[in-house]
């Protein structure tokens, strides 16, 4: 028997594992369990643990935990996997991203296979916002840190850009900056005057931004 768990949302994806886990034990407490990782080439075969059986109990549970990035695991697990399929033991694959051809093969013997992927677009107007608000305070190693987690996330420059200059512009029109108006006003003016800067330049915007960014 098999169950899969993958996706880029490892979080969400590791919690389902381990509640599908801890269920079968309860069901199964004398189950020999047995974690396999990408560094027990040596040391697994999928066939001796086909062939196997337990003191107390005749089913294992068998935890392959991204054992298939490893490409002799890997071969050897697909090369097994309609015995899998049809075993009284219970295999649990946990990958992060699966490439679709290695989806595809394991669907076709999974009794169950869950994908959990992030929400990326969330993910980036999340950082976006953490990136903003750290900037308006003016605390330059935060902002600093939410600037490459959101380019890291696949946030445009240009959109992050966008985003300062919207977050300094909202603080003026609301009169948010206290004592420090003619500071802010500056601070638009030159991400105002950024875009054409760098094109006329030369310089990746990109870089123009985290270099102003750390002279704040």
């Amino acid at each position: 028997m098999l169950y899969v768990y993958h996706g880029s949302d490892e979080k969400v994806s590791r919690g389902k594992l381990h509640r599908a886990m801890d269920s079968l034990q309860k069901r199964v407490p004398y189950a020999h369990i047995l974690r396999v990782t990408e560094e027990d080439e040596d040391a697994v075969s999928i066939k001796d643990i086909l062939e196997s059986q337990g003191l107390f109990h005749a089913k294992h549970i068998i935890l392959l935990d991204r054992a298939l990035s490893n490409k002799s695991i890997r071969e050897d697990v697909f090369k097994h996997l309609k015995e899998i399929q049809e075993s009284p033991h219970v295999f649990f694959i946990y990958e992060g991203k699966l490439l679709s051809l290695y989806e595809k093969k394991l669907s076709q013997y999974a009794e169950k296979i869950e994908k959990s992927e992030k929400d990326e677009k969330g993910a980036k107007i999340e950082n976006a916002f953490a990136l903003a608000n750290a900037f308006g305070s003016r605390k330059r190693p935060e902002t600093w840190v939410e600037y490459r987690k959101a380019l890291l996330k696949g946030s445009a420059p240009e959109a992050l850009h966008g985003m300062l200059f919207w977050k300094v512009k909202d603080m003026l029109i609301k009169g948010r900056c206290g004592n420090r108006e003619d500071e802010y006003k500056k601070i638009l003016g030159v991400l105002a005057e950024m875009p054409h800067k760098t094109r006329r330049d030369g310089v990746e915007l990109e870089y123009a931004l985290e270099k102003f960014i750390l002279s704040l």
